[in-house]
């Protein structure tokens, strides 16, 4: 088995932390903060209120491959980090984990997210690594602009 990689990305947004955290935690906002490449879209209705425990099933392409996604809500602690893993997926492994943060310019945002691509290292490093990359660069961009354009 290959061994569990990890990946992290973290910028600061002159905003609140709870805005912050409303922006990244609210899955009917996930579509704006996600690829358009990725076609994520939830296959179930999702409820307002978010809870440790709760499973959602999305269809996702992955380099152009039709699959469903089933992510559970391992940890919710409402506004401060939240974490998911991967029940079914392209992934061996896949845990995201949410830390926001009150510094002086506003909230500092880090995705940390621990994986074990299928095919090993090769895969880790040709496609898991640079999708990571892609993916976090660009909902960076989109957090960073307005609310109405998200």
């Amino acid at each position: 088995m290959s061994p569990t990689r990890s990946y992290s990305h973290s910028f600061r947004l002159p905003v609140e932390r709870a805005e912050v955290f409303e922006l990244f935690s609210n899955p009917r906002r996930l579509d704006g903060l996600t690829p358009p490449w990725f076609r994520l879209h939830p296959l179930q209705e999702i409820p307002r209120t978010l809870h440790a425990g709760l499973e959602i099933t999305y269809r996702l392409l992955w380099h152009g491959l039709p699959l469903r996604w089933t992510s559970v809500l391992t940890d919710w602690r409402e506004p401060h980090y939240f974490a998911h893993e991967q029940r079914r997926g392209p992934y061996r492994y896949f845990r995201h984990e949410h830390f926001f943060a009150d510094v002086e310019e506003g909230t500092e945002v880090c995705d940390r997210v621990h994986f074990r691509a299928p095919g090993g290292a090769l895969v880790n490093r040709l496609l898991a690594e640079p999708d990571l990359r892609r993916i976090f660069t660009f909902r960076e961009r989109r957090a960073r602009q307005p609310l109405a354009e998200r």
